[in-house]
């Protein structure tokens, strides 16, 4: 399940059937939250062309062509989930879960900066 979750709204989209690897989703669940594969290259110490590569391979399974078809093709085609959250109900910094089954999790606050911890 990748689970972004941010000030205002929160992202659900179920792709175990996807056969994508661990860092695919991974790739996946940070473009998502806004960065380029530039930065996600610099956060996760992986080469400019590695995670080009995982991005291409995420796409070509998911049967995306393009960055601006990611988006729509997972609402369609893998039935994300978008839902609303007020201001009320979380008001500490948004959390970015892309790999649960790997126990990987991500904060993300308002600057952009990620921090990776272990559950």
């Amino acid at each position: 399940m990748l689970d972004l979750q941010y000030e205002h709204f929160r992202l659900q989209v179920d792709l175990s059937g996807s056969r994508l690897t661990a860092k695919e989703k991974d790739v996946i669940g940070l473009l998502l939250a806004g960065h380029s594969v530039k930065a996600i290259s610099i956060m996760r110490n992986r080469s400019l062309k590695t995670v080009s590569s995982q991005k291409q391979n995420a796409y070509k399974k998911l049967g995306v062509r393009n960055d601006i078809g990611l988006f729509p093709w997972l609402l369609k085609g893998w039935g994300m989930q978008v839902s609303y959250r007020s201001e009320e109900t979380d008001a500490t910094a948004g959390q970015i879960n892309t790999g649960a089954e790997q126990g990987y999790r991500y904060r993300c606050c308002r600057s952009g900066d990620v921090d990776e911890y272990r559950k």
